[in-house]
């Protein structure tokens, strides 16, 4: 009975450790699972998008001008004032139809205005060539005189040389002779009859003073011809030398012709009645005069022909136009009262300038039903070559100039398994507004993160949304 006892308490502790056992065991199960859905409900949550192959495709908008082809500029005359408009901006008009006409009364006091300037113009003239005239006989004069002087300047130099010369010459004579003159005894000396070496001696003496008094006036009657042909042939160059050059006669039927032009400009307009007129057949693009104004010498009206077509023009940076190119296919969209025009073509992209980053598009745009607007938006779009490693660009990071992604990655944990991310390098090779063409080593997953309800980092658990 005691064995028996024995046996039974024994069994009733062993039952009770296992029922224990089982507790904790369930307890465990229950903590895991709370641990999990707890770690769950604070994880980010993150939504994904594969990486995949595709081509991109860039849109261009760019804003410009549409003009007609053929654009011709009115002018009128000057100063005149309007006394009435027949037109107004965007009417058609044909050639020859009036577009404002000038008053006559004012139009005919121009005229006799500038009859007046022309006479006045034409006596001035006339003075002028009468005191030409007048100043050329004067050089001629001045001129004549001044040879005459010469001529006479020259006689009178040479018989002062020459009567110079021959007082020198005739006192050298009578040296000569005294010198070849003999002495007499001193015996006849003394009974006044002879001639004594004393004697002698006083007149060479006496004639080789006056010898050289008349050279020294030799030798200045020919200096002093030397200085007067001097100043009497600077005389004679001032008198020769041609006068400065005077245009001034010239100048003044230039501008009696001008004055002639005029009035017959002014004489034309006044035949016509002070009409002004359009060139061609067109429509009236720029009115720049009212009645009461008056003209001016820029441009009164500006006509434009659209049977020819327009040409569109838009300045737009390099980058702006970077998937533009000649011949490239293009639209212009004129927003929502007109018609688009489509199957347009690029003709030319050239520098704004030099030193501009700037660029212009032209293009030619056919001529069209009804008449387009002066301002319209280019659109065009290209398509890129199929890139292997696509991805939203909202996937895209960056940190300090260099961009990188956001994969997901599964690993082992003694919770299982768990989602984490992980950084991956990229580079850009091309990009739009959507998505963005890159390369880089990805992981397996080939997903990228594209969204999460917090900010995450390298190496965070994630938890990623079914989509």
């Amino acid at each position: 009975m005691a064995d028996q006892r024995g046996q039974k308490g024994e069994s009733s502790t062993q039952k009770k450790a296992l029922r224990y056992l089982a507790a904790f065991l369930a307890l465990m199960v229950l903590c895991t699972l709370l641990s999990g859905a707890a770690n769950a409900l604070t994880l980010a949550r993150i939504k994904t998008e594969a990486i995949r192959p595709m081509s991109l495709k860039h849109d261009t908008s760019l804003s410009g001008t549409l003009a007609p082809k053929y654009e011709q500029a009115v002018f009128t005359l000057p100063d005149q004032k309007v006394s009435s408009v027949q037109v107004k901006e965007g009417d058609m008009v044909k050639e020859g139809d009036i577009l404002f006409q000038v008053d006559l009364e004012e139009l005919e006091e121009q005229l006799e205005r500038a009859r007046d300037e022309l006479k006045k113009a034409e006596y001035q003239q006339k003075d002028a060539n009468s005191a030409g005239t007048l100043e050329a006989k004067e050089k001629q004069k001045a001129e004549a005189r001044a040879r005459e002087d010469y001529d006479h300047t020259l006689e009178e130099a040479d018989r002062k040389i020459r009567e110079a010369e021959a007082a020198w010459a005739d006192a050298q004579a009578r040296l000569d002779i005294i010198r070849d003159k003999t002495v007499t005894p001193e015996t006849d000396a003394d009974a006044g009859q002879g001639y004594t070496q004393e004697q002698k001696q006083q007149d060479i003496n006496t004639l080789e003073q006056e010898t050289d008094a008349r050279k020294q006036d030799y030798d200045a009657a020919v200096a002093e011809k030397e200085e007067k042909m001097r100043n009497a042939g600077r005389q004679v160059e001032d008198a020769s030398s041609p006068s400065p050059s005077n245009h001034s006669n010239a100048i003044a039927d230039l501008d009696q012709k001008e004055i002639e032009r005029r009035i017959q400009k002014l004489e034309q307009l006044k035949e016509d009645g002070g009409a002004v007129r359009s060139t061609m057949d067109g429509v009236v693009k720029k009115l720049e005069t009212a009645t009461g104004q008056i003209t001016s010498s820029t441009m009164a009206a500006l006509l434009t022909d659209t049977s020819n077509g327009y040409r569109f023009e838009a300045a737009a940076s390099k980058n702006e136009i970077k998937y533009l190119a000649v011949g490239d296919e293009v639209t212009l969209d004129f927003g929502d009262q007109y018609e688009p025009v489509s199957g347009l073509r690029i003709e030319s992209i050239e520098a704004a300038g030099e030193d501009s980053d700037q660029s212009l598009i032209s293009l030619d745009v056919p001529p069209q039903k009804e008449k387009l607007p002066s301002t319209a938006e280019l659109k065009a779009s290209r398509t890129t070559k199929k890139y292997t490693a696509v991805v939203p660009v909202e996937a895209l990071r960056v940190e300090k100039g260099k961009y990188f992604l956001y994969m997901p990655s599964e690993k082992e944990s003694v919770l299982g398994k768990i989602t984490v991310v992980e950084r991956v390098d990229v580079e850009i090779l091309d990009k739009n507004d959507q998505y963005a063409a890159v390369e880089g080593a990805f992981l397996e997953s080939n997903e990228v993160l594209v969204h999460s309800n917090k900010t995450v980092n390298t190496g965070d658990r994630v938890r990623k949304e079914e989509s």
